[in-house]
C-alpha cells in the first residue's frame, strides 16, 4: 500500500484488544485509497493536542478539603482531609502527560517514568505539568490517594504539546500491558488513566479511550478550559471517557471550565497546590480537576480491586454532592467529586498542624499539614 519511492513511513502500529490500527506519513492519494477500502474502518489527520491551560496565583490550598465534606466548609486551611485508610494501596495510575518529575521529595520512590511517545525527547518531565497533575493524584502531602503507584507516560513535550498518534501509542502501550499483568494473577493490579490534556475530536483517540475503557481501566480527562461544551473536544468529548470540570473555592463552575452533558462532574481545580518541577506552585485548569477525580478513583479501586470501569464510573457519580456547584453551564451534571462511599467508616484524618511537620497521634489516624 505504500509508495516506496515517497517518504510515507508507518509510525505507530496500535494492537491492543478492540483497536487495531496505525499511524504513518502517507500522501494524500494513499490515505485516500486507505479510507476507500473497505476493510478500513476510519482515517483522519494526525493532529496536536495540548495541556488544559494553567495559571498560576497564590490563595491557600483548599481542594483537598472540599471533596472530603458534603459542604463548603467556612474556613478551608482549617478543615482536615478525611480518606480511606488504603490510601489507594495497590493501584496503578497512569499519568499520561508531560511526564514527572520522579526524583521530587513529596514522590518519596512510589513514582517511576514507564514510557515515552514524544520523538528525541528526554525521559522526565520538562514543563513541570505533569509533575503537577501525579501530586495531586499521590504525592504525600498534597495527593489524594497517598499510597498509589504514579506511572508516567509522556506524550506531551517541553512546551505541553503532543500528537494524536503519540497519545493513541501510549493509550495502546498502557492497555497491553495492563493486560499482561491481569493475565499473571501474582502481578495483577488495578489501574487508572488520567489525561489532563484536550484537542479537537478526534474519533480515532475516542476509540482508544474506549479500548482502555473495555479492558477495565478508568479513564479520567480534563473536560477543556474553552468555555465551550465538552462534547466538541477530545477526549472529553468520547463515549467511555469520564471529563471533569472544573469548580472553584466557593463553588462555582471556573469561567474558562467546559460544560455539558459529556461532562460527568465537578472537582476543585483552582489554584491548586501541588508539587511542580523541583518545588511546588498553584495552577488552575481542568487539569487540575481531573486528577482529584482519578485519585478518587484509585481510592475506590483500592478497597475494590475487580470492579469494572463502569462500576467505578457509576461509584464516582453516585458519591458525588449534589446540588452544590453554581454556575455549572448548560446541560451540566450539578454533581461535585466526594472521595468516601456512603456508609465507609474506615478513613484517616489528615488535618493541620502549626509546627507544620508529620506527626502520628494513634495507629489508626495520621495527623501532617495540608
Amino acid at each position: 500500500m505504500l509508495d516506496p519511492s515517497t517518504t510515507e513511513v508507518i509510525t505507530h502500529i496500535y494492537q491492543s484488544s478492540g483497536f487495531k490500527g496505525f499511524a504513518a506519513h502517507l500522501s494524500s492519494r494513499t490515505a485516500l485509497t486507505l479510507a476507500q477500502n473497505d476493510n478500513v474502518a476510519h482515517v483522519e489527520q494526525d493532529q496536536i493536542y495540548t495541556i488544559s491551560a494553567t495559571s498560576q496565583s497564590s490563595p491557600p490550598n483548599w481542594g483537598l478539603a472540599r471533596i472530603c465534606n458534603r459542604e463548603k466548609p467556612n474556613g478551608f486551611f482549617d478543615v482536615n482531609y478525611n480518606y480511606d485508610s488504603k490510601a489507594g494501596e495497590g493501584v496503578d495510575v497512569y499519568v499520561v502527560d508531560t511526564g514527572i518529575n520522579v526524583a521530587h521529595p513529596e514522590f518519596k520512590n512510589k513514582a517511576k517514568m514507564v514510557g515515552n511517545f514524544i520523538q528525541d525527547s528526554p525521559n522526565m518531565d520538562e514543563n513541570g505539568h505533569g509533575t503537577h497533575v501525579a501530586g495531586i493524584i499521590g504525592s504525600s502531602s498534597y495527593g489524594v490517594a497517598k499510597k498509589v503507584n504514579l506511572l508516567g507516560v509522556k506524550v506531551l513535550d517541553a512546551g505541553g504539546s503532543g500528537s494524536t498518534s503519540g497519545i493513541i501509542a501510549a493509550l495502546d502501550f498502557i492497555v497491553q500491558t495492563v493486560i499482561k499483568q491481569k493475565a499473571n494473577a501474582a502481578n495483577a493490579r488495578p489501574a487508572v488513566i488520567n489525561m489532563s490534556l484536550g484537542g479537537s475530536p478526534s474519533r480515532a483517540l475516542d476509540n482508544a479511550v474506549t479500548s482502555a475503557f473495555r479492558a477495565n481501566i478508568p479513564v479520567i480527562v480534563a473536560a477543556g478550559n474553552e468555555a465551550q461544551d465538552a462534547c466538541g473536544v477530545s477526549p472529553a468529548g468520547g463515549p467511555e471517557a469520564f471529563a471533569v470540570g472544573n469548580s472553584n473555592i466557593d463553588d462555582v463552575r471556573h469561567r474558562s471550565s467546559n460544560y455539558g452533558k459529556c461532562v460527568r462532574l465537578f472537582a476543585p481545580g483552582s489554584n491548586i497546590l501541588s508539587t511542580y518541577k523541583n518545588d511546588v506552585a498553584k495552577l488552575t485548569g481542568t487539569s487540575m480537576a481531573s486528577p482529584h477525580v482519578a485519585g478518587v478513583a484509585a481510592l475506590f479501586l483500592s478497597n475494590n480491586p475487580h470492579i469494572s470501569s463502569g462500576e467505578v464510573y457509576d461509584m464516582l457519580m453516585s458519591s458525588a454532592t449534589p446540588g452544590q456547584v453554581s454556575n455549572i453551564g448548560p446541560n451540566s451534571p450539578n454533581l461535585l467529586l466526594y472521595n468516601i462511599p456512603r456508609g465507609s467508616s474506615d478513613f484517616v484524618e489528615y488535618a493541620p498542624r502549626p509546627e507544620g511537620k508529620s506527626i502520628d497521634s494513634t495507629p489508626s489516624w495520621l495527623q501532617v499539614p495540608l
